[in-house]
């Protein structure tokens, strides 16, 4: 039986694709992602509050308020509200077996549209224990065997640019820091890993931190993007997917 977020992530694919709504959020994906990824990675869109219609016609208002995702916000009242007011592009998040566990939203406005508004690049939602789980890992596992190595990266996109550029073993942390859960989840496939965290100072603190808790149990390389790239996936956007990065092992 198809759970309810399988049947989500379809809808919120299907919205982004053939939703006249959509079309800002359609419009930059598309800049951003082939359309090949897009479709494998289940790319989707979330409505605002008032295009919640659109989710009601695929579900009942009581599966909708059991996501959380879609909540009333008067007693009694039609009228609804949404999690993911400000962050509309859908980016599901599978367990390493492939089911939808949870969604990250992401949003579109400028920083300095997201500073105003104090909305954050990334929404997570509340009930997700994103550290317990590694993003990609459903589609990366057998080739971090193959490999026996993974490249881990911060974020969705940046798994995503790497997965098209041909690094099919590469796994996204959903921050700058690593979990024991994550590191027992590389472990049971790999002993070798070589971070591309962002550069900035929350990548470089990550890796500090990656050392220091795993470096024993594991063998740990630093993968830098050259410096003018803020992450990986910036570095392939900009080079036609070729990429080299400045190694460190220690």
């Amino acid at each position: 039986m198809i759970s309810l977020y399988d049947r989500l992530s379809e809808v919120f694919h299907t919205l982004l694709k053939e939703y006249p709504g959509a079309k800002d959020y359609r419009d930059y994906v598309e800049s951003r992602l082939s359309k090949e990824a897009i479709d494998t990675f289940k790319i989707g869109y979330f409505p605002g509050e008032d295009e919640i219609n659109v989710l009601l016609c695929h579900f009942s208002s009581d599966e909708l308020l059991s996501t959380g995702l879609v909540y009333r916000y008067q007693i009694d009242s039609t009228s609804y509200t949404t999690f993911f007011n400000h962050n509309r592009i859908i980016v599901p998040f599978r367990s390493m077996y492939g089911n939808v566990l949870a969604f990250s939203g992401r949003t579109i406005l400028s920083d300095a549209e997201m500073k105003e508004l104090g909305v954050q690049k990334y929404l997570h939602e509340k009930v997700f224990k994103r550290s317990h789980h590694l993003y990609n890992l459903d589609l990366a596992k057998e080739e971090i065997r193959k490999q026996d190595k993974a490249y881990v990266v911060e974020g969705q996109f940046d798994a995503i640019s790497c997965f098209y550029a041909g690094i099919k073993n590469v796994v996204a942390l959903t921050g700058s820091d690593m979990s024991q859960l994550q590191f027992s989840l590389l472990m049971r496939l790999t002993t070798n890993i070589e971070l591309v965290l962002d550069n900035d100072a929350a990548g470089e603190k990550g890796r500090r931190s990656i050392h220091s808790k795993y470096g024993e149990y594991a063998k740990i390389i630093d993968g830098y993007v050259p410096s003018g790239y803020k992450d990986i996936d910036h570095l392939l956007k900009n080079n036609g997917n070729h990429f080299i990065l400045e190694r460190d092992a220690r």
